[in-house]
């Protein structure tokens, strides 16, 4: 069961998600230096035909790249206002990319200004997308598209209204939006983007969840209106000035476990980490045989005990793209199952598509895991922490 925590460390606001001791999510809000989903009026600076886009300078001096469809493009004209959202952020030599369809995100759905009716996260069962069908139909009109997220699993019957809700709102203010876009100026930020608390509890499965603790009244209020009705007896605010959250939990010192490069087990056997611009690398080694067990009990051991982890630093460190495992070599293709059953198991509640490939014929494990927000050791770096947690 997980502990959700919303506090300060070292003045800058951050979440964490603590499972069995454990670090199994962390986050900064580094909303203040970003402008993913935020939603501006632009000026359209240039036209590319051949490459069906266009540059909008969407704040004074900074561009962006625009995708448009051979309709879009007939339509578009140099010097043209219109709003846009960033869908990625600028990337070192890399513009920003823009959309011309806009969508508000909240913790169950996604609303946009497209028209296409109610679709439903993959990881939905078909049962569940049939009942939720049903529930949310009257709520979504001809000329926008409601994307029904994983996060509805988390909701009993009685919840519901948690969803329906939050299309209703969503929906309003996306009309809203657009209707005063038409009135604001070039550069106007017509929407500040997800905010910190929504975008982090949408990463939760909150049937798993123990306790929430924030130490701030403005999140104590916002949480509560958006989670499970049982779960409102496990919302604490958190008030003891005298002995603040991060030194009750002990979060300095998960943090900075999560940006050590080597992870130790109970074996006796450690992990390490190496990040690379391509990918990242985790080498499995058994180190000392504390156990004094046979050898190869103790490979077996270590193995298990680093697919057991793995699951927790991928998450808690925000690893993503290509992770390549190298295990301790077992030489037997029933425990090679065995490690890729567990760690598939482990990766199954992750927030993100995660998928574990396969073992290649050199005997390393190849997981692919989806980039949506930037590693936890660039957050860190970005809102000054990262030299206060590594020592």
């Amino acid at each position: 069961m997980q502990t959700v925590i919303f506090t300060d460390i070292e003045e800058k606001r951050s979440f964490f998600s603590i499972d069995e001791g454990r670090l199994y999510l962390a986050a900064f809000d580094t909303s203040g230096s970003r402008d993913m989903s935020r939603i501006y009026v632009g000026k359209v600076t240039n036209i590319l035909p051949n490459l069906k886009a266009a540059f909008v300078e969407y704040k004074k001096g900074v561009q962006g790249f625009l995708p448009l469809t051979k309709q879009q493009l007939a339509q578009l004209k140099r010097n043209s206002l219109l709003p846009v959202q960033v869908v990625k952020e600028a990337v070192k030599t890399k513009d920003a990319v823009l959309s011309l369809e806009l969508s508000l995100t909240g913790i169950y759905c996604v609303v946009t200004d497209k028209p296409g009716g109610i679709t439903f996260s993959k990881k939905l069962p078909s049962y569940l997308r049939e009942r939720l069908l049903e529930i949310c139909t009257p709520y979504v009109t001809e000329q926008m598209t409601c994307i029904v997220r994983t996060n509805v699993i988390s909701l009993e019957s009685e919840d519901y209204h948690l969803l329906t809700d939050e299309i209703t709102t969503l929906s309003k203010e996306l009309a809203k939006l657009k209707d005063t876009a038409e009135s604001r100026t070039v550069y106007s930020r017509l929407h500040e983007g997800t905010s910190f608390v929504k975008a982090q509890l949408s990463k939760i499965d909150f049937k798993n969840v123990f306790k929430i603790v924030t130490d701030s009244q403005k999140e104590f209020d916002q949480i509560s209106q958006s989670i499970p009705d049982k779960l409102s007896g496990a919302l604490q605010l958190y008030e003891d000035a005298s002995f603040p959250l991060q030194a009750l939990y002990g979060l300095k010192g998960k943090l900075h476990e999560a940006v050590s490069r080597t992870v130790w087990l109970k074996s006796g056997g450690y992990l390490v980490i190496e990040p690379t611009e391509a990918l990242t690398v985790i080498d499995v080694n058994s180190g000392k045989n504390i156990r004094k067990m046979d050898k190869r009990k103790l490979c077996a051991l270590t193995n298990k005990e680093a697919a057991e982890a793995i699951p927790y630093i991928l998450t808690s460190r925000n690893i993503t793209g290509i992770v390549i495992v190298d295990f301790i070599s077992t030489d037997s293709e029933k425990e090679d199952a065995k490690l890729l059953k567990l760690l598939r198991s482990g990766i199954a509640i992750d927030h993100v598509k995660t998928d574990v490939v396969d073992i290649t014929p050199l005997g390393l494990v190849e997981i692919t895991r989806q980039k949506k927000e930037s590693p936890l050791k660039d957050q860190l770096c970005e809102v000054g922490l990262y030299e206060t947690v590594r020592h």
